[in-house]
Protein backbone atom coordinates (compact mmCIF):
# COMPACT_ATOMS: atom_id res chain seq x y z
CA UNK A 1 0.00 0.00 0.00
CA UNK A 2 1.24 3.73 -0.89
CA UNK A 3 1.79 5.41 2.26
CA UNK A 4 -0.05 9.13 1.99
CA UNK A 5 1.43 12.13 0.74
CA UNK A 6 2.85 14.03 3.67
CA UNK A 7 -0.20 16.82 2.74
CA UNK A 8 -2.38 14.19 3.26
CA UNK A 9 -1.11 12.19 6.30
CA UNK A 10 -3.39 14.90 8.92
CA UNK A 11 -6.46 13.89 7.35
CA UNK A 12 -6.06 10.53 7.09
CA UNK A 13 -4.47 9.87 10.44
CA UNK A 14 -7.90 11.70 11.67
CA UNK A 15 -10.24 9.50 9.51
CA UNK A 16 -8.33 6.22 11.30
CA UNK A 17 -9.28 8.01 14.85
CA UNK A 18 -12.31 8.49 14.28
CA UNK A 19 -12.87 4.60 12.43
CA UNK A 20 -11.14 3.65 15.92
CA UNK A 21 -14.10 5.58 17.80
CA UNK A 22 -16.77 4.14 16.14
CA UNK A 23 -15.66 0.74 16.80
CA UNK A 24 -15.44 1.18 19.87
CA UNK A 25 -19.33 2.67 19.77
CA UNK A 26 -18.83 5.59 19.93
CA UNK A 27 -20.85 8.39 18.21
CA UNK A 28 -18.83 10.56 16.23
CA UNK A 29 -19.64 13.63 15.13
CA UNK A 30 -16.67 15.70 12.64
CA UNK A 31 -16.92 19.13 14.72
CA UNK A 32 -13.78 20.87 12.49
CA UNK A 33 -15.06 19.68 9.45
CA UNK A 34 -18.55 20.78 9.55
CA UNK A 35 -17.13 23.97 11.23
CA UNK A 36 -19.05 23.57 14.87
CA UNK A 37 -15.87 23.53 16.51
CA UNK A 38 -11.82 24.04 16.28
CA UNK A 39 -11.67 20.40 17.48
CA UNK A 40 -11.48 17.49 15.10
CA UNK A 41 -14.35 15.00 16.81
CA UNK A 42 -17.10 15.45 19.22
CA UNK A 43 -17.31 11.84 19.96
CA UNK A 44 -20.48 10.66 22.00
CA UNK A 45 -21.82 7.35 24.12
CA UNK A 46 -24.63 7.19 25.97
CA UNK A 47 -24.66 10.36 28.30
CA UNK A 48 -20.88 10.85 28.30
CA UNK A 49 -19.57 13.87 25.62
CA UNK A 50 -15.54 13.86 24.35
CA UNK A 51 -13.47 16.31 22.48
CA UNK A 52 -10.70 14.27 20.34
CA UNK A 53 -8.01 16.78 18.83
CA UNK A 54 -5.64 15.19 16.47
CA UNK A 55 -2.03 15.60 15.38
CA UNK A 56 0.80 14.32 13.07
CA UNK A 57 4.53 15.00 13.90
CA UNK A 58 7.97 13.02 13.48
CA UNK A 59 11.15 13.03 14.60
CA UNK A 60 12.64 16.25 12.40
CA UNK A 61 9.88 18.63 14.59
CA UNK A 62 12.28 21.22 15.83
CA UNK A 63 15.01 19.26 14.20
CA UNK A 64 18.01 21.68 12.51
CA UNK A 65 18.54 18.67 10.07
CA UNK A 66 15.59 16.70 8.36
CA UNK A 67 16.32 13.20 7.05
CA UNK A 68 14.67 14.53 3.38
CA UNK A 69 17.85 16.19 3.17
CA UNK A 70 20.34 14.46 4.66
CA UNK A 71 18.82 11.77 1.74
CA UNK A 72 19.60 14.33 -1.24
CA UNK A 73 23.24 14.78 0.47
CA UNK A 74 24.10 11.44 1.18
CA UNK A 75 23.03 10.87 -2.81
CA UNK A 76 25.69 13.94 -4.09
CA UNK A 77 28.33 12.71 -1.99
CA UNK A 78 27.76 9.03 -2.88
CA UNK A 79 30.87 9.36 -5.33
CA UNK A 80 32.74 10.12 -2.36
CA UNK A 81 31.77 6.88 -0.02
CA UNK A 82 32.74 4.97 -3.06
CA UNK A 83 35.82 5.65 -3.61
CA UNK A 84 36.73 5.23 0.22
CA UNK A 85 34.78 1.79 0.62
CA UNK A 86 37.97 1.00 -2.33
CA UNK A 87 39.86 0.88 0.41
CA UNK A 88 39.14 -1.92 2.86
CA UNK A 89 38.37 -1.02 7.01
CA UNK A 90 36.28 1.40 8.46
CA UNK A 91 36.17 5.05 7.85
CA UNK A 92 34.25 7.92 9.73
CA UNK A 93 33.11 11.17 8.73
CA UNK A 94 31.93 13.76 10.25
CA UNK A 95 29.97 16.65 9.26
CA UNK A 96 29.08 19.70 10.83
CA UNK A 97 26.35 22.16 9.65
CA UNK A 98 27.05 25.61 11.21
CA UNK A 99 22.96 25.94 11.94
CA UNK A 100 20.39 24.09 9.71
CA UNK A 101 21.03 21.92 6.47
CA UNK A 102 19.25 24.50 3.69
CA UNK A 103 17.33 22.47 1.38
CA UNK A 104 18.83 24.60 -1.91
CA UNK A 105 20.28 22.32 -4.39
CA UNK A 106 23.59 24.63 -4.75
CA UNK A 107 24.64 24.61 -0.71
CA UNK A 108 23.98 20.92 -0.95
CA UNK A 109 26.44 20.76 -3.34
CA UNK A 110 28.90 22.78 -1.85
CA UNK A 111 28.99 20.95 0.95
CA UNK A 112 28.86 17.42 -0.52
CA UNK A 113 32.10 18.96 -2.10
CA UNK A 114 33.62 19.88 0.78
CA UNK A 115 33.06 16.10 1.93
CA UNK A 116 34.90 14.93 -1.48
CA UNK A 117 37.89 17.42 -0.16
CA UNK A 118 37.86 15.74 2.95
CA UNK A 119 37.18 12.29 2.25
CA UNK A 120 39.94 11.16 -0.38
CA UNK A 121 42.63 13.74 1.31
CA UNK A 122 41.96 11.81 4.76
CA UNK A 123 41.79 15.14 6.21
CA UNK A 124 39.79 17.97 7.41
CA UNK A 125 38.19 20.38 5.27
CA UNK A 126 35.88 23.26 6.16
CA UNK A 127 33.55 26.23 4.15
CA UNK A 128 31.35 28.57 5.19
CA UNK A 129 28.41 25.39 5.17
CA UNK A 130 30.36 22.41 6.98
CA UNK A 131 33.25 21.28 8.42
CA UNK A 132 34.45 17.82 7.39
CA UNK A 133 36.86 15.70 9.54
CA UNK A 134 38.26 12.50 8.50
CA UNK A 135 39.24 9.54 10.58
CA UNK A 136 40.12 6.07 9.76
CA UNK A 137 39.61 3.82 12.41
CA UNK A 138 41.95 1.08 12.93
CA UNK A 139 39.35 -1.94 13.31
CA UNK A 140 39.47 -5.48 11.74
CA UNK A 141 35.45 -6.17 12.19
CA UNK A 142 32.46 -3.80 12.70
CA UNK A 143 28.71 -4.54 12.86
CA UNK A 144 26.60 -4.09 9.80
CA UNK A 145 23.83 -1.15 9.41
CA UNK A 146 21.36 -3.64 7.47
CA UNK A 147 21.85 -6.66 9.69
CA UNK A 148 22.99 -6.04 13.39
CA UNK A 149 20.88 -4.15 15.49
CA UNK A 150 23.82 -3.01 17.45
CA UNK A 151 25.29 -1.32 14.42
CA UNK A 152 24.23 2.09 14.95
CA UNK A 153 25.04 2.54 18.99
CA UNK A 154 28.41 0.98 17.76
CA UNK A 155 28.72 3.58 15.27
CA UNK A 156 27.56 6.90 17.28
CA UNK A 157 29.63 5.99 19.98
CA UNK A 158 32.51 5.89 17.95
CA UNK A 159 31.16 9.22 15.64
CA UNK A 160 30.28 10.70 19.64
CA UNK A 161 27.32 11.17 17.52
CA UNK A 162 24.16 10.77 19.56
CA UNK A 163 20.98 11.83 18.09
CA UNK A 164 22.59 12.70 15.19
CA UNK A 165 21.96 11.44 10.81
CA UNK A 166 24.01 9.11 10.42
CA UNK A 167 24.53 7.33 6.85
CA UNK A 168 26.23 4.34 5.92
CA UNK A 169 28.02 2.95 2.57
CA UNK A 170 28.85 -0.83 3.15
CA UNK A 171 30.17 -3.96 1.65
CA UNK A 172 30.66 -6.41 3.77
CA UNK A 173 33.71 -8.25 4.87
CA UNK A 174 35.42 -5.57 3.19
CA UNK A 175 34.54 -1.79 4.04
CA UNK A 176 32.24 0.71 5.77
CA UNK A 177 31.52 4.43 5.35
CA UNK A 178 30.12 5.83 8.07
CA UNK A 179 28.84 9.95 7.92
CA UNK A 180 27.12 11.61 11.03
CA UNK A 181 25.22 14.75 9.48
CA UNK A 182 24.76 16.99 12.66
CA UNK A 183 24.66 20.61 13.10
CA UNK A 184 26.34 22.99 15.78
CA UNK A 185 23.37 23.98 17.12
CA UNK A 186 20.75 22.59 19.58
CA UNK A 187 17.62 20.84 18.56
CA UNK A 188 14.38 21.64 20.01
CA UNK A 189 12.44 18.49 19.83
CA UNK A 190 10.73 18.14 22.81
CA UNK A 191 9.83 22.24 22.57
CA UNK A 192 8.11 22.00 19.47
CA UNK A 193 6.34 18.89 19.99
CA UNK A 194 5.18 20.52 22.93
CA UNK A 195 3.90 23.12 21.62
CA UNK A 196 2.00 21.33 19.06
CA UNK A 197 0.04 19.14 22.23
CA UNK A 198 -0.74 22.49 23.59
CA UNK A 199 -2.11 23.84 20.71
CA UNK A 200 -4.19 20.78 20.21
CA UNK A 201 -5.58 21.49 23.95
CA UNK A 202 -6.07 25.08 23.57
CA UNK A 203 -8.14 24.02 20.20
CA UNK A 204 -10.74 21.84 22.76
CA UNK A 205 -13.24 23.80 24.74
CA UNK A 206 -12.34 23.51 28.07
CA UNK A 207 -15.92 22.37 29.23
CA UNK A 208 -15.31 18.53 28.30
CA UNK A 209 -13.24 16.42 29.18
CA UNK A 210 -10.91 16.05 25.84
CA UNK A 211 -8.23 13.40 24.68
CA UNK A 212 -5.19 14.62 22.44
CA UNK A 213 -3.87 11.94 19.91
CA UNK A 214 -0.08 12.47 18.62
CA UNK A 215 1.06 10.11 15.63
CA UNK A 216 4.54 9.27 15.72
CA UNK A 217 5.50 9.22 12.23
CA UNK A 218 8.87 7.54 12.65
CA UNK A 219 8.56 3.70 13.82
CA UNK A 220 10.14 3.02 17.09
CA UNK A 221 10.13 -0.39 18.57
CA UNK A 222 7.21 -1.12 21.02
CA UNK A 223 9.72 -1.52 24.05
CA UNK A 224 10.77 1.36 23.10
CA UNK A 225 7.49 3.63 23.30
CA UNK A 226 6.97 1.71 26.69
CA UNK A 227 10.17 3.45 28.30
CA UNK A 228 9.65 6.43 27.11
CA UNK A 229 5.93 6.85 28.70
CA UNK A 230 6.77 5.54 31.66
CA UNK A 231 10.10 7.31 32.43
CA UNK A 232 11.09 10.76 32.53
CA UNK A 233 11.70 11.20 29.02
CA UNK A 234 11.29 13.54 26.07
CA UNK A 235 7.06 11.93 26.12
CA UNK A 236 6.75 12.70 29.68
CA UNK A 237 8.00 16.36 29.17
CA UNK A 238 5.77 16.75 26.38
CA UNK A 239 2.46 15.89 28.49
CA UNK A 240 4.14 18.02 31.25
CA UNK A 241 3.89 21.10 29.31
CA UNK A 242 0.14 20.07 28.64
CA UNK A 243 -0.97 18.98 32.13
CA UNK A 244 1.03 21.69 34.48
CA UNK A 245 -1.57 24.70 32.62
CA UNK A 246 -4.11 24.84 34.64
CA UNK A 247 -6.22 26.38 31.73
CA UNK A 248 -5.40 22.80 30.26
CA UNK A 249 -6.51 20.65 32.76
CA UNK A 250 -9.97 19.83 30.72
CA UNK A 251 -7.15 17.37 28.80
CA UNK A 252 -7.85 13.84 30.30
CA UNK A 253 -5.05 12.09 28.63
CA UNK A 254 -2.48 12.18 25.69
CA UNK A 255 -2.27 8.99 23.12
CA UNK A 256 0.76 8.84 21.41
CA UNK A 257 0.38 6.42 18.42
CA UNK A 258 2.90 4.79 16.41
CA UNK A 259 2.71 4.05 12.31
CA UNK A 260 0.68 0.84 11.57
CA UNK A 261 1.41 -2.64 10.42
CA UNK A 262 -0.33 -5.23 8.72
CA UNK A 263 -0.36 -8.75 10.95
CA UNK A 264 -1.46 -11.89 9.23
CA UNK A 265 -3.47 -14.34 11.36
CA UNK A 266 -3.05 -17.85 11.95
CA UNK A 267 -6.53 -18.05 9.43
CA UNK A 268 -4.87 -15.63 6.75
CA UNK A 269 -6.60 -12.88 7.73
CA UNK A 270 -4.99 -9.26 7.46
CA UNK A 271 -5.55 -7.05 10.45
CA UNK A 272 -4.06 -3.30 10.55
CA UNK A 273 -2.85 -3.05 14.57
CA UNK A 274 -0.35 0.00 16.01
CA UNK A 275 1.20 0.75 19.28
CA UNK A 276 -0.14 3.31 21.56
CA UNK A 277 1.27 4.60 24.22
CA UNK A 278 -1.00 6.99 26.83
CA UNK A 279 -0.15 9.25 29.34
CA UNK A 280 -2.70 10.32 31.89
CA UNK A 281 -3.52 13.45 34.02
CA UNK A 282 -3.67 12.47 37.57
CA UNK A 283 -5.75 15.97 38.18
CA UNK A 284 -7.99 16.47 35.01
CA UNK A 285 -11.30 18.62 35.42
CA UNK A 286 -13.31 15.80 33.90
CA UNK A 287 -13.13 12.41 35.49
CA UNK A 288 -14.26 10.41 32.83
CA UNK A 289 -12.97 6.52 33.23
CA UNK A 290 -14.89 5.75 29.24
CA UNK A 291 -12.36 8.22 27.62
CA UNK A 292 -9.82 5.95 29.33
CA UNK A 293 -11.11 3.08 27.62
CA UNK A 294 -11.00 4.16 24.17
CA UNK A 295 -7.18 2.72 23.56
CA UNK A 296 -5.42 0.14 25.00
CA UNK A 297 -1.79 1.07 25.89
CA UNK A 298 0.93 -1.15 24.40
CA UNK A 299 2.64 -3.85 26.78
CA UNK A 300 6.14 -5.07 25.66
CA UNK A 301 5.63 -8.62 24.61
Amino acid sequence: MVSPRPGLRPFAYEVGIAAHLMRKKWDVEFADLCGTARFDFLARQDNIEIEVECKTTSGDTGRKIHRQEVNRLANLILPTTQQLADTAGCHLIRVLIPNRLAPADRELAEIASIVASAGPQKCVASGDLAQVEYRYENISAWPEPNRDRDAREFFEKLLDAKNSHIVFYSRPGHSIVAIMIASAKADSVVDAIATQAKGAADQCSGNRPALIAMHLIDQISRSELEVLVKTQSGLQAIAHEVFNDMNRLHVDSIVFTLPQLVQIEADGARQVTGDVGIILNDKPNFECDRVRSIFRPTSPG
